[in-house]
């Protein structure tokens, strides 16, 4: 194998010629073709590395006068070192520890630390912990954010929600709060809209009301302990646009119960199927009777079921005559008119032979508090 050294003796020879005492002001690339921009000496491989001077401690320590940013491999120390100095006072400083670190390790949080004689791998502490220093050693320390979970939505309606979630640890400190933070924005927090609900471990539930149709919601549990709040995860969810049906069938509704004229209602309601309900809310109604006057039919507020179901209305008041009575019944968007009919009073059986008279008749007398009682069934 040959070597030439023609080029970089010459590169020597010119810098080192007294013809040039101010110096080259040239780029110089070993190794390539084109130098750095920035470097005055570009060393190029891939396969080699740069060699700096070896010397013990005590020969670096004969260096008259080392410039500032002198470089050396301290042979003594094994490590490769710089005065950081001034040449009359040179400081030496190492470029590198020269030790071998652990493993950087696989789970976040991992800390090293220097235990007097070698790197050392901290496991990682649990959130909200701090690291407390015991001989030296440091160590995880104190109470830790509690362990949470959020659950799915249930329940839902146009202004209301079931929600809730499960606290399995809480870090070595009492659950003071814990509850749900919603909002209509991700990652809620306590600064937003919150439903507390008690304290402690273990599963927890509870309803969040005065929420907008037809809106999506973000939400998740929180568990306040010594070292602070920490929250679940956060899940979503949207509330059902205003109660709403497709159609509402007053021609095939059930009634319960008798009408009677001059008889108050007693127990009596009317079943009105529907089809198409979207699984919105209902404020209800209350509507009173034409025809035959004296009744109002009552619904109640609730939740329309999604698809088909009935609704049930319940009939108070006195009908004041026979006939019909109409209730011009307007719910989730449809209308219909629904006659119930109110009945005069009715007997089976009347009894003249077990009639018992009170009082007399007398020819030519004008009759005073004379009355027939007959029995009917």
């Amino acid at each position: 194998m040959r070597y030439s050294f023609f080029p970089i003796s010459i590169a020597v020879l010119i810098l080192c010629n007294p013809l040039f005492p101010g110096g080259l002001y040239a780029q110089m690339v070993i190794g390539g073709s084109t130098p750095s921009p920035s470097a005055i000496l570009d060393l190029q491989s891939t396969s080699k590395g740069l060699l700096p001077p070896r010397m013990t401690t005590a020969q670096r320590d004969g260096i008259v006068a080392p410039a500032k940013g002198l470089i050396l491999f301290n042979t003594t120390e094994n490590r490769i070192q710089i005065n950081q100095g001034e040449p009359d006072v040179p400081v030496w400083k190492n470029l590198s520890t020269g030790e071998t670190l652990p493993d950087t390790g696989n789970t976040n949080g991992n800390i090293l630390y220097w235990n007097g004689t070698s790197w050392t791998r901290m496991a990682a502490g649990l959130n909200g912990q701090v690291i407390q220093l015991q001989n030296g050693v440091p160590t995880w320390s104190g109470v830790a954010f509690a362990t949470l979970t959020t659950d799915s939505a249930s329940q839902v309606t146009s202004i209301s929600a079931t929600v809730g979630g499960n606290i399995s640890s809480d870090g070595g400190g009492s659950i003071t709060a814990r509850g749900v933070a919603y909002d209509n924005q991700p990652s809620p927090t306590l600064v937003n809209s919150v439903l507390a609900l008690g304290s402690g471990t273990g599963a927890f539930s509870g309803v969040i009301t005065g929420l907008s149709a037809g809106t999506s919601y973000y939400f998740r549990t929180f568990a306040t302990n010594a070292a602070g709040t920490a929250y679940g995860n956060t899940i979503s969810f949207t509330t059902y646009p205003n109660g709403a049906v497709a159609n509402i069938d007053c021609a095939g509704a059930i009634s319960i119960g008798e009408l009677i004229i001059g008889k108050t209602t007693s127990s009596v309601f009317f079943k009105v199927p529907y089809s198409g309900g979207n699984g919105g809310n209902h404020t209800g109604q209350t509507v009173s009777s034409s025809g035959v006057t004296g009744l109002t039919a009552t619904l109640a507020s609730g939740t329309f079921t999604v698809g088909a179901d009935t609704l049930i209305y319940s009939i108070n008041g006195t009908p004041t005559s026979s006939g019909t009575a109409s209730f011009a019944l307007n719910i989730g968007g449809q209308n219909c008119s629904l006659d119930l009919a109110v009945a005069m009073g009715s007997i089976t059986v009347l009894d003249c032979a077990g009639a018992v008279s009170v009082g007399e008749l007398i020819i030519g007398r004008a009759t005073s508090s004379a009355f027939v009682k007959v029995p009917y069934s």
